[in-house]
C-alpha cells in the first residue's frame, strides 16, 4: 500500500488510510531538514539567520543572553514564570527572563516564547513547547521535521499552491561511519597507571576528528579500561588512545590488537566543559523547587520580605533564588536552632563558694508561663533537669510585644565569676572600615537566639543551674545575663568570620553587617558569610535580617554610601 507525496501533505491512495492520516488533505506544510550535528537547524530569528538546536528533551525553548543581544531586538524582556531550570547533569541554571521572538521558515513566520539564560550549549534551543504548539512531525528515516500550516492563516497566502517546501539544512549521516582502532606496536601497561598509546585508525580522511570508545574485550579479557578519547587522524592514519591498568600486575598487549571503536564526529560538537553554571545544557527541565512562586513562598514562610529592597526585578529574582537555596541557614523557630562545636563557654568561679538561693514568688499566671517556657526549652535541649547545688532564681521580663522573656537572676553568680577579657570592636574602627570600602549595598543579619547556639562546657555547666517551683534545671547552652556571655559570643563570631571580618563583613557580638560595591559582588559576599556560618552550624533569625539595602540601621547608626547618621 503506497503513499504519494503531494503539496497538501501526506495522503494515502486508499480511502481507509486517508481517514487515519494525521494530516488533513488540503493542509499545506513546511518541511525543513535537521543535521545530526546534532539536530541543528538554520532558521530566521528576528531577521537574523541563527543555528538552533531542536531538542524534544527540553521542556521549553530558550536562548542565550549573548545571542539575544546580537539580535538587537526592541522587544521587552518579561519576568519569567519560573526562576531556574535543571540541566541533564543536574546543574541548576538561573533564568534571567523571557521574551517572545519571531521565527521565520521562508515566508512562514511564527511567534515563539524563549526563556533567557546567561549561557547555553547552543545559541538557541527549540524545545518541546515549540514542537507541541506547532504540531511538528518528525520523519526519522529522512531526518526531516514538518510544520503543517493552515491555508490563509499563518502565512496569509491567497492560494495554497504558493506554499513551497523550504529546506533549511542538509543532513549528512556521518555518525554511521565507524572503524576499529588497533595497536601499532606491542604495549606494556604498568600496574595502577594510565598510558597514552598510538593507534592505527583506517577508513577516515587525514585531519578527521574521531571519538574512540573501548572494545568490550578490554575489560573481559585483559581487565583494563579504555577512556572515551577524542583524537585527530594524522598523515599515517594514526591517532592516540588512553588506557588504564587498575590491577597490580603488568599487562602486555600485542601489536595490531583491536582495542577501540572509532566514530567520526564534527568538531563543532566538541565543547569545553566549564563548571559553575555553564554545564552542558542539552536538555532543560523546569525546576519547580526554585520557581519564582516557590521562592517567594519559602521566604514568606520564613518572614523575609524583599519588597523594600533597592534592586531591579531581575536582581530581586536572583536574590529570591539565592536565599531559597540557602533555606537551611535560617531557623524559623527553636526546633531548627543550630549548635556550634567551634567554641564553648566555661564558667570560672573564684574559690569553692556555691550560689544557692530560694526561688522568687510567682503568681499562678506567671508559674504557668514559666512551665510553658521550661517545657519548650527542655524539648529543644536548651536546658535539662539538674541535681546541682547551685540555685539561681528565675524572673520573667515583659517585652514590648506583651510576651515574657525567661531570665535567670545570675547577679550573685556573676560576683564570683572570673571576668573574661576579649576585645569588642570599637565603633570608630567600624566606621573607618566602611568609609574606606565605599560600599553601595548592605545586608544586616541577626542570629536566632544566638547565645542558645553556643554550648556550655560540660565540666562547669552545673553552675548555671536555676530553681523553679517545678525543681532545679541547668543550662546546656549559653544563657542571657551570665557574666562573660557577650565576650564569649564575640570570640565565637570572630572565629567564624576570621577571613571575612573587616573585609566584607563586620561583627559586633551577634549583629553582622555585610557590605559590597555592587549586587553581583554582594551575592558572592553573602554566600561566603553563609558558608562560614554553615560550617559553624549557626542559624539566622530570618525576619530580623535585611538584605541588599542601600541604607541600613546598624548599631544605632543609619549607614549609606552618602552619609552616616
Amino acid at each position: 500500500m503506497g503513499r504519494k507525496r503531494i503539496s497538501k501533505g501526506w495522503c494515502c491512495q486508499k480511502d481507509r488510510c486517508a481517514k487515519l492520516s494525521s494530516v488533513i488533505p488540503g493542509t499545506a506544510s513546511f518541511q525543513f531538514t535537521t543535521t545530526m550535528e546534532r539536530n541543528f537547524v538554520e532558521i530566521g530569528l528576528e531577521n537574523h539567520q541563527v543555528r538552533c538546536l531542536v531538542d524534544s528533551g527540553a521542556s521549553f525553548s530558550c536562548i542565550s543572553q549573548h545571542q539575544l543581544y546580537r539580535l538587537n531586538t526592541t522587544t521587552a524582556i518579561q519576568r519569567s514564570t519560573i526562576n531556574s531550570a535543571i540541566g541533564v547533569c543536574g546543574e541548576v541554571h538561573a533564568i534571567i527572563g523571557e521574551i517572545v521572538l519571531q521565527l521565520s521558515f521562508g515566508q512562514y513566520k511564527i511567534n515563539q516564547k524563549f526563556r533567557i539564560f546567561e549561557t547555553l550549549h547552543a545559541k538557541a534551543i527549540l524545545g518541546l513547547d515549540f514542537l507541541r504548539d506547532n504540531k511538528v512531525k518528525a520523519d526519522f528515516e529522512n531526518m526531516t521535521l514538518t510544520i503543517p500550516t493552515q491555508k490563509n492563516t499563518a502565512m496569509n497566502m491567497e492560494h495554497q499552491d504558493s506554499v513551497a517546501h523550504v529546506t533549511i539544512a542538509t543532513f549528512q549521516d556521518n555518525s554511521a561511519v565507524i572503524a576499529l582502532a588497533e595497536t601499532v606496536n606491542s604495549v606494556i601497561l604498568e600496574p595502577q597507571s594510565e598510558t597514552i598509546i598510538p593507534v592505527k585508525i583506517p577508513k577516515f580522511h587525514i585531519g578527521s576528528t574521531v571519538i574512540l570508545e573501548p572494545c568490550h574485550k578490554l575489560q573481559s579479557r585483559f581487565s583494563i579500561a579504555g577512556g572515551k578519547t577524542v583524537s585527530n587522524i594524522d598523515n599515517n592514519n594514526m591517532g592516540i588512545y588512553r588506557l588504564l591498568n587498575p590491577t597490580n600486575q603488568t599487562i602486555y598487549l600485542d601489536s595490531k590488537l583491536q582495542i577501540a571503536v572509532a566514530q567520526l564526529v564534527n568538531f563543532r560538537n566538541i565543547h569545553a566543559f566549564k563548571e559553575q553554571d555553564e554545564g552542558f545544557l542539552c536538555s532543560v527541565l523546569e525546576s519547580e523547587k526554585y520557581s519564582n512562586n516557590n521562592c517567594e513562598n519559602i521566604l514568606a514562610d520564613l518572614g523575609i520580605n524583599l519588597d523594600d529592597t533597592d534592586l531591579s526585578l531581575n536582581q530581586q529574582q536572583k536574590l529570591y533564588r539565592f536565599l531559597s537555596q540557602n533555606r537551611d541557614i535560617f531557623a524559623k523557630d527553636l526546633s531548627e536552632l543550630g549548635k556550634t562545636e567551634m567554641h564553648y563557654h566555661t564558667i570560672h568561679t573564684k574559690g569553692d563558694k556555691v550560689v544557692s538561693l530560694a526561688p522568687y514568688r510567682q503568681s499562678p499566671q506567671m508559674r504557668a508561663e514559666i512551665e510553658r517556657q521550661l517545657d519548650e526549652m527542655e524539648r529543644h535541649g536548651i536546658i535539662e533537669e539538674s541535681t546541682s547545688p547551685f540555685h539561681s532564681p528565675v524572673v520573667l521580663v515583659k517585652k514590648q510585644n506583651g510576651e515574657f522573656r525567661f531570665c535567670v537572676d545570675f547577679r550573685v553568680l556573676n560576683k564570683i565569676t572570673e571576668p573574661l577579657s576579649f576585645g569588642i570592636p570599637h565603633m570608630s574602627d567600624i566606621l573607618d572600615t566602611l568609609a574606606d570600602a565605599k560600599p553601595e549595598l548592605y545586608s544586616t543579619i541577626d542570629l536566632r537566639s544566638g547565645f542558645w547556639q553556643v554550648p556550655l562546657d560540660p565540666a562547669t555547666k552545673y553552675k548555671s543551674a536555676f530553681i523553679t517551683h517545678k525543681g532545679v534545671y541547668e543550662f546546656n547552652r549559653l544563657a542571657f545575663g551570665m557574666m562573660n556571655s557577650p565576650m564569649t559570643f564575640q570570640c565565637l563570631m570572630t572565629k567564624v568570620l576570621k577571613n571575612l571580618n573587616f573585609k566584607i563583613a563586620l561583627v559586633y557580638i551577634d549583629d553582622v553587617l555585610i557590605f559590597s560595591k555592587n549586587f553581583e559582588e554582594h551575592l558572592q559576599h553573602l554566600n561566603l558569610v553563609f558558608t562560614n556560618l554553615r560550617s559553624a552550624n549557626l542559624k539566622l533569625h530570618p525576619s530580623k535580617c535585611k538584605f541588599a539595602k542601600k541604607e541600613v540601621k546598624y548599631l544605632g547608626h543609619v549607614i549609606s554610601k552618602m552619609e552616616l547618621k
